[in-house]
């Protein structure tokens, strides 16, 4: 079998190996689902001050019409799950007369992202050019707004939007009425957004933005209580055994994984699948160590968000490539053939140096 082959049907067995185990943990530890898992599940939304903050910005904004709203932070830090907290607390009151659409791949022409956004409201019409399609979004808005809806529409990964697009949305926030804006628009992304919005070319839609916030990652008491928090809503009423955390192995999670919930989530999974082969229900911080380990095993020394520094465990060291340590056969003997020539060349300079000394043995004594 071809070693690629190999590699493939074992990295398949292996994730199927790693589900059957967190299948069994959940079972083991009474859980209704998987506490740990990386979607962006609203249900396990977790109230920090920070994302409380963000939560009541966008919520303010909203309510009151501003317009545009920023939201940006690092990679993990819970930017999606906003988005789906916010949607959700929406959709669960409709008395708050609130209609929203949510883009969460905004990678598009001006005119494709036009028309993912009509079909997000729920327009299904075709349309022939893009005058066509803000002319009918305007129509869907000021209707909406006569019924006493507000409209929101949410760009997730708002940071891979070209200049195009964003000045695209920048047209669409300019609909509105004398009073107020038929459109909320809120921009979710990375840091990188908020450099794109500095360029001269957007300068217009930078000073259009009347609320911003920028997630942070967990403080270290707040690491200690989502942990906490994610474990109580998966844990079933029944439950006799509640597994916890060491606060040395909250401390490790912590200055490793620098309070990104993301990191945190991947650990944790990682050290519930470990504390289900050990049949404990006390997660240490040798537990919390090894999976470390595994985790930068796996990735070959990139630790892809951890913190890497040394502390006495080898879950800091790369892993040597056999290929790259087994010497070539031609090398071997490349070397050797340099040995000979070298030895050779040294016995024919000794000859024409010193003939009479060398070959003396050869003369018959007198």
């Amino acid at each position: 079998m071809h070693p690629y082959t190999y590699q493939f049907f074992y990295r398949i067995n292996e994730k199927q190996h790693i589900l059957l185990r967190r299948q069994m943990y959940e079972k083991f530890y009474c859980f209704k689902e998987t506490p740990f898992n990386v979607t962006s599940d609203p249900a396990f939304f977790f109230s920090s001050s920070n994302h409380t903050d963000a939560l009541s910005h966008l919520t303010y904004g909203i309510d009151q019409r501003k317009g545009i709203l920023l939201i940006t932070g690092e990679i993990g830090t819970g930017k999606t799950t906003l988005c789906r907290t916010l949607l959700s607390e929406y959709r669960n009151h409709p008395e708050r007369n609130v209609k929203t659409a949510f883009i969460l791949n905004p990678s598009f022409s001006d005119q494709q992202l036009l028309q993912l956004i009509l079909k997000d409201f729920g327009i299904q019409e075709d349309f022939e050019n893009k005058f066509d399609l803000v002319n009918a979004l305007n129509e869907f808005l000021l209707k909406e707004t006569g019924n006493g809806h507000n409209i929101v529409l949410i760009i997730d990964e708002a940071q891979n939007l070209g200049v195009e697009q964003l000045e695209q949305i920048r047209l669409l926030s300019n609909l509105e009425t004398e009073k107020e804006k038929l459109l909320q628009i809120i921009l979710i992304g990375q840091p990188e957004l908020c450099e794109k919005l500095e360029l001269s070319s957007l300068r217009q839609l930078n000073q259009r933005i009347s609320v911003r916030h920028h997630l942070l990652p967990l403080q270290r008491d707040e690491v200690k209580e989502y942990i906490k928090h994610r474990l109580k809503i998966a844990s079933s009423e029944n439950s006799e055994n509640f597994i916890r955390f060491t606060d040395k192995a909250i401390d490790t999670v912590y200055e490793r994984c620098k309070g990104t919930p993301r990191m945190i989530n991947i650990i944790c999974d990682r050290a519930l699948l470990a504390g289900y082969t050990a049949e404990t229900f006390v997660i240490g911080n040798d537990i919390i160590h090894r999976c470390f380990q595994e985790v930068n095993i796996k990735i070959h020394g990139r630790l892809h968000g951890f913190q890497n520094h040394q502390d006495g465990y080898e879950s800091d060291k790369t892993v040597p490539d056999p290929a790259k340590m087994r010497k070539a056969w031609y090398k071997n003997i490349y070397i050797l053939l340099c040995i000979v020539f070298l030895f050779g060349g040294l016995f024919f300079l000794a000859m024409l140096s010193f003939p009479e000394q060398l070959f003396s043995f050869l003369k018959p004594s007198p």
